[in-house]
């Protein structure tokens, strides 16, 4: 008997985990790529339906939006490095670049090859809900400092109160909310329903 390949091993487990997520979410959504037939996926698509900042307007103001997106790319040294990512929509948080190339932040010493996909993803739900930012100007400094910059001045005018979430909604509750049900395709009838195949 063959033994599986550690690697696809881990991408089986992030995706069966990811599956479970969504079925105790009211929040969470998405799709899966794939570029190997009968490979685990590698590239997400991450949906979530929770109210954060996606910008600001002309004198400040913050501009809601109910609707987030990520990709989130499980390269060659995933899990030792996390995840690659890029957020796709407007976002407006200081641990998120709100310009190109829209990166993510993670911290180094919260990132372990033992960290799952899910709980990834369950933290950065959390942080577009802004339970969940760093914008002082001491370690690990906000990535986006444009953005920190205007946290902390939301702050002193009481437009942002820490430990106050702008979603107070849980991402993940301990029971299903739904029966699982596949990731969304949009890949050929003759794949396995929560896969798309992307061209070379």
């Amino acid at each position: 008997m063959a033994v599986e390949d550690p690697r696809i091993r881990r991408l089986r487990s992030d995706l069966d985990r990811m599956t479970e997520l969504k079925a105790r979410s009211d929040l969470i959504d998405f799709e899966v790529f794939l570029n190997v037939p009968g490979v685990p996926p590698e590239r997400y698509v991450v949906s979530f339906k929770c109210r954060g900042i996606a910008a600001v307007d002309a004198k400040r103001r913050p501009l809601y939006s109910e609707y987030h997106k990520v990709a989130i790319y499980l390269d060659a040294s995933y899990p030792s490095t996390p995840p690659r990512m890029k957020w796709l929509t407007p976002i407006w948080h200081p641990n998120i670049e709100h310009k190109e190339p829209r990166r993510v932040c993670i911290d180094n010493a919260w990132w372990a090859p033992g960290r799952s996909l899910d709980h990834l993803v369950v933290m950065l739900g959390e942080m577009v809900q802004y339970k969940n930012y760093h914008a002082d100007p001491v370690p690990p400094y906000a990535l986006d400092t444009e953005v920190a910059s205007w946290v902390l001045w939301a702050e002193s005018q009481g437009i942002l109160t820490r430990g106050v979430p702008i979603d107070p909604r849980e991402i993940r509750r301990p029971e299903r909310v739904r029966a699982a049900s596949p990731p969304q395709t949009n890949g050929p009838s003759d794949q396995a329903p929560h896969i798309r195949v992307l061209p070379d």
